[in-house]
């Protein structure tokens, strides 16, 4: 999971002045909605798992919630022209190519450290107790 969490990190980006942000508290720089532009998780067979050109938010709440979805734009169209009936393939091309999660995240500022709960996601292995549930991400930026 701190793959994922890495991935998330190193692929959005968030516009404004970047020393003014450095005076700001970690949540305060955080808050606002972040564009997912490029990813460095990988494949088995080496390709980008996001494809070449990924679309997703990031998202982050004044009251402590997140919500974060990605996804592969070579996504295959169904052929139905309905998510209800699409083919095994269909269906498969759109589980691995798209991940969309939300929850509630905490900020410990005194390491620069976030921690997300996930509530919700695409993927339900991410849901659960213990520590598949909290991530754990320095802040740098």
């Amino acid at each position: 999971m701190m793959t994922l969490a890495t991935a998330i990190w190193l692929g959005c980006v968030l516009t404004g002045d970047y020393a003014v942000a450095q005076k700001r508290s970690l949540k305060a720089r955080l808050l606002g909605t972040w564009t997912f532009v490029s990813s460095n998780a990988k494949l088995s067979d080496g390709s980008p798992s996001w494809g070449d050109n990924p679309k997703g938010l990031f998202t982050f709440t004044e009251n402590g919630y997140f919500t974060w979805q990605v996804f592969r734009s070579d996504r295959p169209k169904f052929v139905a022209n309905s998510r209800l009936q699409g083919t095994p393939d269909e269906n498969k091309a759109v589980v691995q190519g798209s991940l969309a999660y939300f929850g509630t995240y905490s900020v410990r500022e005194g390491d620069n450290t976030i921690i997300f709960r996930v509530l919700g996601s695409t993927y339900p292995n991410s849901l659960g107790g213990g520590a598949k549930t909290n991530y754990h991400q320095p802040y740098d930026g």
